[in-house]
């Protein structure tokens, strides 16, 4: 009988492996693997054990067997792909006590990353026996939300926007909207969902003080041209006052001419924020009466008087008007006379008002005259 011997090129091969067997001392041969041929390549997915029987020349027939001892590969499993917002994803290819080489050149066990991509690792055990696996990573940014820098105003409204068109928002105060328009002081925040379900925030505070109220007046806002200062008052204390004839807190009738003057009173508080109020002043010519008797054919007498005096018209007019204020301009007398003839007087009393002065202004036929009436009591 021949003397038929079968080896293997790897006593050992790693799962899934290929393994060459080879036989001599037969001229055929028949492999239990069902090759024909002296050499037999196999792949064994566990230990086996082969049979070959190799027949000589003369139709004698041997047989032999080889051994294959089969290692497990490593199991390798970077989890599922992953999709998040922002930050960074860990990878775990296990296997500890293995040689690792990952798609970035990395040859630690686990890698850290934080961009998208395809990663992929070879895992190699101890025996040799190599396996890999790979894993989508898909990181999203998450929204950059910036509302500005905090405000502090006088009066008025803020706008916030939290920008990143085309997300979800929600404010602190249950708006929905990309902008909001406050006006009232406080802390302001937003949440943005972006369309990928990545989320950002931020704060503002806003601060908004209110205008002062601010009002003037004046000792006096009828006056003729020749009457002294006067005196004018802002509230709050602390503003200026402006306008024509105006120097520091007074009105000069003189200095501002006749006609219809406003003086304004501004004032700014702590917070620097600012509001004005201002004081109407007519200023009159003050022609006396006795002067215009001429033109207009009208007397006042006694002036000085203790609040009785009498006025005369020495024409003849179709309507006689006597309006009569005080220096704050509210009206303490009035009449109207029609078909006036020459030789009328009419007797005015202003017995329920102070001692003071009083302007009287006399509309005949539209021509006007006023006269300052002087009461002494």
């Amino acid at each position: 009988l021949p003397t038929i011997s079968a080896s293997a090129s790897m006593a050992t091969v790693c799962m899934g492996m290929p393994d060459t067997l080879t036989s001599t001392g037969g001229t055929t041969y028949s492999w239990s693997s069902g090759g024909t041929s002296a050499m037999e390549i196999v792949t064994p997915s566990s230990a086996a054990t082969y049979t070959v029987t190799g027949t000589d020349m003369n139709g004698c027939s041997g047989s032999a067997m080889v051994s294959v001892a089969v290692n497990a590969l490593p199991v390798v499993d970077l989890g599922p792909d992953v999709t998040q917002c922002g930050g960074s994803v860990t990878l775990d290819a296990q296997n500890a006590g293995s040689t690792y080489s990952w798609s970035d050149a990395s040859a630690s066990q686990m890698l850290s990353v934080s961009a998208s991509g395809t990663y992929y690792v070879d895992v190699t055990d101890a025996n040799g026996c190599m396996s890999s696996d790979t894993a989508m990573v898909t990181i999203n940014s998450n929204p950059v939300v910036n509302l500005g820098p905090d405000v502090t105003q006088c009066g008025g409204s803020v706008t916030l926007d939290a920008q990143n068109a085309g997300s979800a928002y929600s404010w602190s105060d249950a708006s929905t909207t990309q902008t909001i328009s406050v006006s009232v002081s406080g802390t302001y925040y937003v949440d943005v969902t972006d369309t990928n379900g990545c989320t950002g925030s931020d704060t503002a505070m806003v601060t908004i003080n209110q205008n002062p109220t601010v009002s003037g007046s004046a000792t006096a806002t009828s006056v003729c041209v020749d009457d002294a200062s006067v005196a004018l008052t802002g509230t709050p204390a602390g503003g200026t006052w402006s306008g024509t004839g105006v120097t520091g807190s007074t009105f000069s009738p003189a200095a501002a001419g006749t006609g219809t003057q406003t003086a304004t009173y501004s004032y700014t508080d702590a917070n620097g924020c600012s509001g004005s109020g201002t004081v109407t002043i007519t200023v009159n010519a003050c022609t006396g009466v006795a002067e215009n008797v001429a033109a207009n054919g009208v007397n006042v007498f006694p002036n000085p008087n203790n609040g009785t005096f009498t006025v005369a018209v020495n024409a003849n007019v179709n309507e006689l008007v006597i309006v009569i204020t005080d220096l704050q301009g509210r009206v303490v007398y009035s009449s109207a006379d029609a078909g006036v003839q020459a030789g009328f007087s009419k007797q005015v009393s202003l017995g329920a008002q102070a001692s003071g002065l009083y302007f009287m202004q006399i509309s005949a036929d539209g021509r006007q005259v006023t006269d300052k009436i002087a009461v002494e009591k």
